[in-house]
């Protein structure tokens, strides 16, 4: 069950190894262009985390109050999901990467769909 509203588009792309998600550690970033309904921010891709579009200064600021929101005992076991719209900047991802790197976020899981990653979406 999702707990925010989806404001950016998904189209994943797709893994041949994928595993189920411990969703009670884990913290979703979305990444993508802004959605149906969503076409007055742009058409540049977003960042999504919870229900807000974030710049990229603002990432570390939101994730600390996710980290906030779990189970103490699972504060230090924090796990970083990232679901890319398989047509965002590879930029955009490694800026994402590098504010997780300098948060010690190292735990970092991309979300795919199921089938051949060879094949188009």
């Amino acid at each position: 069950m999702r707990d925010s509203n989806l404001l950016v588009t998904q189209r994943l792309p797709k893994g041949d190894q994928v595993e189920k998600l411990q969703k009670d550690r884990s913290v979703f970033i979305f990444a993508g262009k802004p959605g149906p309904g969503y076409e007055k921010y742009g058409k540049e891709a977003k960042i999504q985390i919870g229900d807000k579009y974030m710049d990229l200064s603002n990432v570390k600021f939101a994730l600390e109050e996710s980290r906030r929101k779990l189970r103490p005992e699972l504060q230090d076991k924090i796990m970083i999901a990232l679901k890319v719209d398989g047509e965002t900047n590879t930029g955009l991802v490694s800026d994402i990467k590098q504010e997780l790197r300098e948060q010690n976020l190292l735990k970092l899981i991309y979300i795919t769909t199921p089938g051949n990653a060879l094949e188009s979406y």
